[in-house]
C-alpha cells in the first residue's frame, strides 16, 4: 500500500511539473509549420503545436508543399520565438536551413540570426536564397532555435516547392 501511494504522489508531481517542462518556443509563420497551429492562438506564449525538441523538424511528419519559390531569388521567411531562452551570457541564435529532400533530409544552412533579449512572442522575418542546384518539388525549410541556456533546441519546418 506504501508503494502505491508512493508511486500515485510520484505520478501527480510529474503531471504537475509536465505543463512546465512542455513549453513552446518556436513557432514558424510564413511559410506555414508542418501539422499547423491545432487551433490555438500563437500570440499565445507557451503554444503547445509549437513545441518540436527533436531533429529533425521536431520529428512532425511531412505535409504537401503548399508554398513555392524560385531558387536563386530572395524570399522572406516568419517565425516567431514563442517562449523566450535568452541567455545573456552566452546569447544563442536561430538557424535557418534547407533540404531538398524530404524522405533523407540533410539541411544546409541559408541564414543565422542572432537571439536578443526580445520577449517572448517576438516575430522575425528574415530574407532567405535558396542556391539554384538544390531545386526540388517537396523541399523541406528547418528553422532552429539553439538557446544555449540549457534547453533545446527547438525545431520548426515547413514543406516548400522550390522551381
Amino acid at each position: 500500500m506504501k508503494a502505491v501511494c508512493v508511486a500515485l504522489a510520484l505520478l501527480a508531481v510529474v503531471l504537475a511539473v509536465a505543463p512546465i517542462v512542455a513549453d513552446a518556443h518556436l513557432c514558424m509563420l510564413f511559410p506555414p509549420q508542418r501539422e499547423g497551429y491545432g487551433g490555438a492562438a500563437i500570440n499565445t506564449a507557451a503554444e503547445m503545436s509549437c513545441f518540436r525538441l527533436k531533429p529533425p523538424c521536431g520529428l512532425n511528419t511531412f505535409v504537401k508543399p503548399t508554398v513555392s519559390v524560385n531558387a536563386g531569388t530572395a524570399y522572406n521567411i516568419t517565425f516567431q520565438k514563442n517562449l523566450s531562452h535568452w541567455n545573456s551570457s552566452n546569447p544563442g541564435k536561430f538557424i535557418v536551413s534547407y533540404s531538398p529532400r524530404w524522405t533523407d533530409p540533410h539541411f544546409k544552412p541559408v541564414a543565422t540570426i542572432s537571439d536578443t533579449s526580445a520577449p517572448s512572442l517576438t516575430l522575425y522575418t528574415t530574407n532567405i536564397t535558396i542556391p539554384t542546384n538544390m531545386i526540388s518539388l517537396h523541399g523541406v525549410l528547418q528553422v532552429q532555435y539553439v538557446t544555449n541556456s540549457g534547453v533545446g533546441p527547438f525545431y520548426q519546418c515547413a514543406d516548400i516547392t522550390v522551381l
